[in-house]
């Protein structure tokens, strides 16, 4: 996976690189010629990761309070409209190829222009924490000495 769409998050990261895996997969698959039969599969699977990978960015937006949260929600609707689309014409070797780098493209863009909003609300509450942390430093009254 191209360091450009790792986001610092771990889990996010790794599901990203399991997706980006099974897309390259079926992007060699797609270059052979019994692509059909094997395509499916790889669909389905991308398919199962893709809701999972959704629902925890989802639950994790949710705990960071992202004011962009239902926009991503509707975007994650959108990929997986799309992905039921090549999954729908899997058995068609022509309109799989034509539209498995336009899915990968729109993936790409959605992990590049949306997902990155979560690196930068956690980037956002580590810095307010640390804010708090040194005003309460500045705030605490010197343990009394005992004499």
């Amino acid at each position: 996976m191209d360091q450009k769409f790792i986001l610092g998050i771990s889990d996010i990261d790794l599901q990203h690189a399991q997706i980006f895996k099974v897309l390259q997969s079926l992007h060699d698959t797609l270059s052979q010629d019994n692509a059909c039969a094997k395509a499916l599969p790889l669909l389905l699977d991308l398919q199962q990761l893709l809701i999972q990978h959704m629902s925890d960015e989802e639950a994790l937006m949710q705990t960071l309070k992202c004011p962009d949260l239902l926009n991503h929600k509707s975007i994650h609707v959108e990929l997986l409209a799309f992905l039921e689309t090549c999954i729908a014409v899997s058995d068609d070797l022509a309109a799989e190829r034509q539209y498995e780098p336009i899915f990968s493209d729109l993936l790409s863009q959605h992990i590049l222009n949306n997902d990155i909003e979560m690196t930068t609300m956690l980037e956002n509450i580590v810095k307010q924490i640390w804010k708090s942390e040194e005003i309460a430093q500045a705030h605490a009254k010197p343990p009394a000495q005992i004499t």
